[in-house]
């Protein structure tokens, strides 16, 4: 195994005069378990880590989706003051995602995932779940205000600043931003066709005739 210590660390300078504020915690691989190679990775990248390395695994087979994902830190292994290696304690990882990020976990966990919905069937399940989180809003704002459930601040102003951040729009002005978007996007689609269509014409006009 090589490792090109000079690289990384150049990546991690040039990456921290991007985006100062980033610390380095870790690293990751792909697997289900530890290995011995790991012990020598763990310990370049615990150099840099100001509270020590952490060894993400993915194991991209699934083949136990309970523990598809894990994590450990490293502990030296010392005999009378000599470090003899390194030992992986693992620690207990809990998971956050953003909205866009969860409409995905379901394909891509699944182990025989089923076929990505058309633009138009995604479009559809996206607005029918819209339409069923502002009637679960609605109901409880009016069972709120008719004094059959105890409103809960937090949500209240969560709801509060949902409505106030939704621009106030006519139905014209809405169907002209979609019909916009559709032409948007219909366009994009011209164009990458012909540019498919003059590379074809290219590469067939550029290809010596076989006699």
């Amino acid at each position: 195994m090589s490792l090109d210590i000079e690289y990384h660390k150049t990546m991690l300078e040039l990456n921290l005069r991007v985006t100062p504020k980033d610390v380095l915690v870790g690293w990751y691989s792909t697997g289900a378990a530890v290995v011995a190679a790991d012990a020598v990775l763990h310990n370049f990248f615990g150099d840099g880590a100001p509270n020590g390395a952490l060894h993400l695994a993915v194991d991209t087979r699934f083949l136990d989706p309970d523990r598809a994902v894990r994590a450990w830190v490293g502990a030296p292994v010392a005999l009378r003051g000599a470090v003899l290696g390194t030992s992986f304690v693992a620690v207990r990882l809990s998971f956050a995602f953003a909205e866009a990020e969860r409409a995905g976990l379901p394909l891509l966990s699944a182990t025989s995932p089923a076929p990505l919905p058309s633009d138009t069937a995604g479009l559809n399940a996206g607005l029918a779940r819209l339409h069923a989180l502002l009637e679960l809003g609605a109901e409880y704002a009016s069972a709120v205000a008719a004094g059959r459930a105890r409103g809960d601040p937090q949500l209240g102003r969560a709801l509060s600043e949902a409505v106030h951040a939704v621009p106030r729009l006519s139905k014209a002005a809405v169907e002209g931003m979609f019909a916009d978007a559709v032409q948007d996007v219909l366009l994009v689609m011209f164009l990458s066709n012909i540019t498919r269509t003059q590379l074809v014409l290219a590469d067939k006009l550029n290809t010596p005739l076989n006699v």
